[in-house]
């Protein structure tokens, strides 16, 4: 099966509704594909609402939900393409940690789309905007989240010349990840 008819599984692999074949095909997918590891964490809490509501209901929404996720998918793109960074870092560790970082240049500094899988699943983490001249400023913060996933955008004043690295820290301020950006 071809990149776009497996993203078209994503609701399916989402509600364990896969055959073992095609959960294993998508497992490979998810690993390459950005956008639907995006997706997927954008849409991790539906099992969990469904758990809450009764059987009968639930057989219902779940149809509902998995044609609304169908039509996103399908539909989104066209709706509101993505924005292309003017630079984009990844770092991904021995222990399964994973972070990309897309940098947009904006006048008023520079915008921080994180996409991370595997990171710490408890505590607050944050980014850290690390300049040439040696000055920190903090991008953003977040609450981890139980399946160790994350999609989030923060912004920094420091321009995208300026930046020598991006650091994620846990609640600690142990730096988990750092990210160096060349310069030029």
């Amino acid at each position: 099966m071809n990149a776009s008819g497996l993203h078209q599984l994503l609701g399916a692999y989402l509600l364990g509704g896969l055959e073992p074949a095609e959960a294993a095909a998508f497992d490979q997918h998810l690993a390459l594909c950005a956008d639907c590891r995006l997706e997927l964490d954008d849409v991790a809490s539906i099992p969990a609402l469904l758990d809450a509501v009764p059987v009968s209901d639930a057989v219902a929404l779940t149809a509902a939900a998995a044609g609304c996720l169908a039509l996103g998918i399908a539909a989104g793109p066209l709706v509101a393409p993505a924005i292309k960074p003017d630079a984009s870092y990844s770092v991904a560790a021995s222990s399964g940690l994973q972070v990309t970082v897309g940098l947009v240049k904006k006048t008023w500094g520079t915008e921080l789309a994180v996409d991370g899988r595997s990171l710490p699943v408890d505590g607050t983490l944050s980014l850290w905007v690390k300049d040439r001249d040696g000055g920190e400023d903090r991008a953003c913060a977040w609450t981890a989240t139980p399946t160790g996933r994350v999609r989030i955008t923060g912004a920094t004043p420091v321009q995208l010349a300026r930046i020598a690295s991006v650091e994620m820290r846990d609640q600690r301020q142990q730096t988990v990840a750092v990210i160096a950006v060349p310069q030029g």
